[in-house]
């Protein structure tokens, strides 16, 4: 069973010369979700929001696989002040570009 995704399953296939059943296909486009389906379902259209905007860091979306990971190395160098008031500065710049 491809429970590490249908499309790497269907490469995997595809690569040494087979072909995913119809069958198995629906089941896991249908019927299961992926975990990174699964992550993102869980968050609200704000946090989404936050994410593309930049205001969450975290891993790229290649690595991090889109979930929301917080960088605290972060918090080592620069302490926690600066940070938040670097994110402060962040939120009215991006309310300020969503404004105009």
């Amino acid at each position: 069973m491809p429970f590490g995704g249908i499309r790497m399953a269907e490469q995997a296939c595809e690569a040494y010369g087979y072909e995913v059943s119809d069958e198995v296909k629906k089941i896991f486009t249908q019927y299961r979700k992926t975990h990174n389906q699964g992550v993102f379902d869980v968050y609200t259209d704000e946090m989404k929001a936050a994410r593309k905007a930049g205001i969450i860091t975290g891993l790229p979306d290649a690595y991090g696989r889109g979930r929301i990971i917080g960088d605290y190395r972060r918090v080592a160098l620069y302490g926690v002040d600066r940070l938040i008031e670097e994110k402060k500065k962040k939120k009215i710049y991006a309310t300020q570009v969503r404004v105009q």
